[in-house]
């Protein structure tokens, strides 16, 4: 798998899709909003795969049984009701990105895979689901954590092009630049080769859409057909939502540098590998102003951490490892 770096040593835990690439006849299920299962839930198209999207920022109940389901990507909340139960295809998956989780239900909620290990609740306590994670009939029953770390380096993207670097290439086809104007529903705008390099490569893709405000980025195909994401960048008027950086620890301590491009309250909250949440507080950035806010990681223990940052106006969701 493709891997990106930084000399800001950053490293992004992204979700993998593990089922087959999309085609043209898939149905999307999406929601408009938050709300019950059955009163928020609308689909394009009518062919396979059936995929369904909970997008960030939307809380959805499970009132009703729900089947034939291929993937389930979970950028929001999902909460089940006692009893409930979503039943998917042999190869289906669940991926849970970060920002996202699974809660509510009883011991007869949860995922029916049709073949393999179910996964049951309660969802509740110790056992709620935090991103970024994944379930399928292969993880025995639990969901294990989406630890493939794709490390990236100056992911730049203006109204014109979008810049990266890799770190190491093995496998690598093919990169795509996808954008979309509500963060959900993506289309390719430009797709250029991978240069393979075990090394690493920088690369610049041109592309044009005609949009005053969007998200960007890029899909890293390898020859086997496996697929991920970057992060999602906002692009308005050349900038991008922010650019931020770790410094190295100072007495214990890790600071979060950078900028934001416009004014924004974040909420940010620390993870462990496992997905349990330790920390969470809110921070005020300004526009155009560099910050330093120290990380409160002074209680934990050595080992690594995932730090998730949200916008809370625009529900953008950035995310990082780091290591005490």
């Amino acid at each position: 798998m493709i891997k990106f770096s930084t000399s800001l040593f950053l490293t992004i835990f992204l979700g993998v899709f593990i089922c087959c690439s999309t085609t043209t006849a898939a149905t999307q299920y999406t929601f408009t909003g938050s709300g019950t299962w059955s009163s928020k839930i609308t689909s394009t198209g009518s062919g396979n795969p059936r995929i369904y999207t909970i997008a960030a920022g939307q809380t959805i109940t499970l009132n009703v049984g729900v089947g034939n389901m291929d993937s389930l990507y979970i950028y929001g909340t999902l909460i089940f009701g006692n009893g409930k139960q979503i039943t998917t295809s042999s190869s289906g998956v669940i991926l849970v990105y970060a920002g996202g989780s699974i809660s509510g239900g009883n011991a007869s909620s949860g995922f029916d895979f049709n073949s393999g290990t179910d996964i049951y609740g309660p969802f509740n306590g110790s056992n709620k689901v935090f991103g970024p994670t994944y379930g399928k009939n292969n993880t025995g029953g639990t969901f294990q954590p989406l630890l493939l770390p794709i490390e990236l380096a100056n992911l730049t993207a203006s109204t014109s092009s979008i810049s990266w670097t890799t770190l190491h290439e093995s496998n690598a086809h093919s990169f795509e630049v996808e954008v979309s104007t509500n963060g959900v529903d993506f289309i390719t705008v430009s797709a250029i080769d991978a240069k393979n390099y075990s090394n690493g490569a920088s690369y610049e893709a041109a592309y044009t859409y005609n949009a005053a405000s969007y998200y960007i980025r890029l899909k890293a195909i390898d020859f086997d057909g496996t697929f991920a994401y970057s992060p999602v960048l906002h692009v308005t008027n050349n900038s991008t939502d922010s650019d931020l950086f770790y410094t190295a620890a100072v007495n214990g301590t890790f600071v979060l540098n950078g900028q934001m491009a416009a004014d924004a309250n974040c909420t940010l909250q620390i993870f462990s590998t496992n997905g349990s949440l330790l920390n969470t507080w809110t921070e005020s950035f300004t526009a155009n102003q560099n910050f330093s806010t120290a990380l409160p990681i002074e209680n934990l223990s050595n080992g690594m951490y995932i730090l998730v940052i949200k916008n809370n106006a625009s529900n953008q969701v950035i995310t990082k490892r780091f290591v005490k």
